[in-house]
C-alpha cells in the first residue's frame, strides 16, 4: 500500500506508528509497534542573487550567489539553475559540472565548498543564460506569461547526506529590444539598401553580427 500525506514534520527526530483496525475498531490487526524511524527534515538554506538585473540571452554571464545555513554543517552544495541555462567547464573555484536534473531541462553543478553551521559565503559561478527563456505551464490561459526563472541549492555533509535546500528567483532574460530591419521589397534587385535599426539594452559590445 502507498499513502501520501501532507504534513508539517519538527525539526527533531520522530517514529511512526502505523496500524490498521477493522470498521469496528476493536482490536488492531496489524501494526509496526510504533518503530518505524522517520527522516530528519534539513535545513532551510538561504539563497540569494541579484534578481533585479538583466542578461542577453546566449551570453556568458559570472552569477553572484549569496549562501547561508544556520545549523547544519556542510561539505558540498549543488546548486540547479532554472531550464535552458548551461554551464561551462571552467563554472568557477572548485565547481564540476553535474548531471541534468529531471525532465524540466535543468542542469546543475555541485561547488566544493565547506560551510559550518551559521556562516555565509559568496560564490561567483559562471554561466551561459538560454537563448530562450521557459514558460510555466498555467491553467488559465488568459493569464500572464510567467518565466521559470527559479534557482535551488542543495546542501550535502560530508557523508553526502542531503541536509538542506533552498531556492531563489532569478534574473531576466531580456533580448535586443526595438529590431527592425527595413528595404525596398523589388523581386532580383540589385545594390537594394538595407536599413537596421536596434537599440542597445546592454553596454560593452565591440562587433555587430
Amino acid at each position: 500500500y502507498l499513502m501520501i500525506l501532507s504534513l508539517v514534520p519538527p525539526s527533531t527526530a520522530t517514529t511512526w506508528t502505523i496500524e490498521t483496525t477493522p470498521a469496528a475498531q476493536e482490536s488492531v490487526t496489524n501494526t509496526n509497534d510504533g518503530e518505524t524511524p522517520a527522516e530528519l527534515p534539513v535545513e532551510t538554506l538561504g539563497l540569494a542573487l541579484d534578481a533585479t538585473t538583466e542578461a542577453p540571452p546566449g551570453a556568458r554571464r559570472v552569477v553572484p550567489l549569496t549562501i547561508t545555513t544556520s545549523t547544519a554543517g556542510l561539505s558540498s552544495l549543488v546548486v540547479i539553475a532554472p531550464p535552458g541555462f548551461e554551464f561551462p567547464t571552467n563554472c568557477g573555484i572548485n565547481c564540476t559540472v553535474a548531471t541534468s536534473v529531471g525532465s524540466g531541462g535543468r542542469l546543475s553543478v555541485r561547488l566544493g565548498l565547506s560551510l559550518p553551521p551559521g556562516t555565509s559565503v559568496q560564490y561567483e559561478l559562471i554561466v551561459r543564460t538560454p537563448t530562450a527563456m521557459v514558460t510555466l505551464v498555467a491553467t488559465d490561459p488568459t493569464a500572464p506569461v510567467v518565466f521559470d526563472r527559479v534557482w535551488f541549492i542543495q546542501g550535502f555533509d560530508a557523508d553526502q547526506r542531503p541536509m538542506g535546500w533552498g531556492d531563489a528567483e532569478g534574473f531576466v532574460i531580456s533580448s535586443m529590444p526595438d529590431c527592425q530591419v527595413t528595404y525596398a521589397g523589388l523581386p532580383a534587385a540589385v545594390g537594394i539598401v538595407i536599413g537596421i535599426q536596434f537599440t542597445l539594452r546592454f553596454g560593452g559590445g565591440k562587433s555587430l553580427v
